[in-house]
């Protein structure tokens, strides 16, 4: 197969701030980044040329290409990982050095144009965000989700996973492909299943392969299925699976390989004991209720640590946070049964801690057309009505709709969500956040959704200089600050002035790992550490819990210093760290969503 090769990026010299804390290091400066691609199959080979100038600083940085498919509209995140899945370190050389490589990810399929690349310092979790530049049209396209089989791979239908199958057995499809030519040890290859609760192995021998070509690859394929006994005891479980030669050397191992589960194993909280919704929007000596938000883990790896009534409950106890937002994956939502008992679980886990779950679709499932895609939104809001119907749940429509650019475009999709969820259960408490990134509601205050449909509005404030926050939170309308990073005395103080804000809700309050900007720095039995970002936003809250009023002069009121210096926020700026420290998270957030909204122009002028 010809490979497409994709035009290469812009020329430009972007200034990379130096790693590391404490001294002061020089700047190291990146001259004419660039990048480059090619396809073969579904696996695109990204070349890179980060040069440092002449006197430059270097160091070790982490990346992640973001592309947009133009069959969907929708960004593509490329971030290389090493064999031993952790993310890629790229090495930039200091002083005048020609850093070029290159990395290999498996993209979906589609027609793929500009996008913007952003390095990390490494070890940093994707959270210090060091430099970003614009990566033109590479004009590639991905034609087949089939990879090229060059050496002996087993792959896994996880959708045709029965647990239990008709016998009450675990059944695990698989298939091993290996090269025409490859001349396998003994004729063969071990496949196994191995967890807790299950185990099986068998020989899948090469005279069963039968000839396979696919997308111009010639290989030889064998079917087999795995089918073990299930576990005795009701609960979540996991098979991972290996292939190895004949001689049991390890080819490859998937883990975490196949979830299933067995019986009614959720713990369900005490009916008797529910929080109310009216109870956990009472602010009490506040000026607004305290909230806080879980995170996106269900959503981005389909699990999420921590998750036990003991840790909302420390929670609730150490910051007052009476409500908490999940986002969830509405696609597995939708199509697994084990991953809506997972989301299930949280629910009930946070109602037995005295805390009311708000749940939230990350994103709009997949589809061909941005109709199809609500229309299965459509469904997803109304299955997570009918199943948290009775349950003092709140159900937020749809987390950041970027899809849709403005107010006057989102509101008639967001009428037919709320009308969804209500029709099923017409007592649901029901969230809108308003367009794009949710952060400006002034469009919703304009124009609210009449006929009762919403009981909140969601915004999300990651952008906003202190001075304008009472103009980006609207007027008129009840509204909920779902999303916010700001340590700011300033930020917090300006909050206590916006007349029509019912209640905020930090990010994230997680550990690390879970995801970007954990306010939690460990959790240990019933001892909760809070990272220094967490130790302030906590100490705003428990003021305003004790009915003191804070001061936007006051400066930051952390009870415990940061281990390592932190740089200060500028005056007037919401929090956000002055120039001199790079670009944060925030404003990586920013450049996404100047990204999209450019892209967005030039598709309703016809530019490509």
């Amino acid at each position: 197969m010809k490979l497409r090769t994709a035009s290469s990026a812009a020329c430009l010299a972007v200034t990379l701030l130096a790693m590391g804390g404490g001294a002061s290091r020089a700047a190291t400066t990146l001259d004419h980044p660039s990048i480059k691609a090619s396809v073969d199959l579904s696996e695109v080979t990204f070349l890179y040329h980060l040069a440092t100038a002449p006197g430059s600083d270097g160091g070790n940085v982490t990346i992640q290409v973001f592309l947009q498919n133009l069959d969907t509209g929708e960004y593509e995140k490329v971030q290389p990982l090493d064999p031993a899945g952790a993310p890629l370190k790229l090495a930039l050389v200091p002083d005048g050095s020609d850093n070029t490589g290159s990395f290999t990810v498996t993209m979906p399929v589609g027609r793929y144009g500009a996008g913007r690349a952003v390095l990390f310092a490494a070890g940093s979790n994707f959270t210090k965000t060091l430099v970003s530049f614009k990566v033109p049209p590479l004009n590639i396209t991905v034609k087949t989700n089939a990879k090229r089989v060059t050496a002996p791979v087993i792959e896994l239908d996880l959708h045709a996973v029965q647990a239990p199958g008709p016998d009450g057995k675990l059944h695990v499809p698989y298939t091993v492909k290996y090269p025409t030519g490859y001349s396998a040890v003994k004729n063969g290859f071990w496949v196994m299943a191995k967890g807790k609760g299950s185990f099986k192995q068998e020989f899948a021998k090469t005279s069963a392969a039968r000839h396979h070509t696919d997308a111009s690859d010639d290989y030889q394929q064998i079917d087999g299925e795995l089918i073990a006994d299930m576990p005795a005891e009701p609960g979540v479980y996991t098979a991972n699976v290996g292939l190895f030669d004949g001689n049991w050397k390890l080819i490859q191992w998937i883990y975490p390989g196949v979830d299933f589960d067995k019986g009614d194993w959720i713990v369900r909280a005490d009916p008797a004991r529910y929080p109310s919704i009216e109870q956990a929007m009472a602010p009490g000596k506040a000026p607004f209720f305290l909230g806080g938000n879980f995170g996106n883990a269900i959503a981005s790896i389909g699990s999420a640590a921590n998750d036990s009534p003991v840790y909302y409950k420390l929670l609730r106890a150490t910051a007052g946070l009476t409500i908490l937002r999940e986002n969830f994956d509405p696609q597995r939502y939708e199509a697994e049964v084990l991953y809506r008992k997972k989301v299930a679980q949280i629910v009930e886990n946070m109602l037995s801690a005295g805390v009311v779950p708000c749940l939230a679709p990350q994103d709009m499932p997949p589809g061909a057309s941005l109709d199809v895609r609500a229309a299965k939104l459509e469904s997803v809001v109304k299955r997570l009505a009918a199943d948290f119907a009775g349950k003092p749940v709140i159900i937020d429509v749809l987390n950041e709709p970027h899809q849709y650019a403005s107010w006057a475009l989102w509101k008639p999709v967001a009428v037919r969500l709320a009308r969804a969820v209500k029709s099923v259960n017409p007592k649901a408490f029901v969230v809108v956040e308003s367009e794009g990134f949710a952060e400006d509601m002034s469009g919703a205050s304009e124009s609210p959704i009449g006929e009762g449909l919403v009981d909140l509005y969601g915004w999300h404030s990651y952008h906003s200089s202190v001075a304008d926050l009472p103009k980006k939170a609207g007027h008129g309308i009840p509204v909920w600050l779902e999303e916010y990073h700001s340590t700011s005395a300033a930020f917090h103080a300006a909050l206590t002035d916006i007349p029509n804000l019912k209640g905020v809700a930090a990010w994230a309050w997680t550990t690390p790992g879970q995801d970007g900007l954990p306010l939690v720095k460990s959790v240990d039995g019933a001892q909760l550490t809070l990272s220094p970002d967490g130790e302030k936003i906590t100490a705003y809250y428990r003021q305003w819990r004790d009915g003191q009023t804070l001061s936007a002069g006051g400066g930051d009121v952390a009870e415990t210093p940061p281990s390592a210096p932190t740089p200060r926020p500028a005056a007037g700026d919401g929090g956000t760290p002055s120039p001199k420290t790079g670009l944060t998270v925030e404003q990586v957030r920013e450049i996404a969503r100047q990204v999209y909204l450019e892209m967005s122009k030039k598709s309703k002028t016809g530019k490509k």
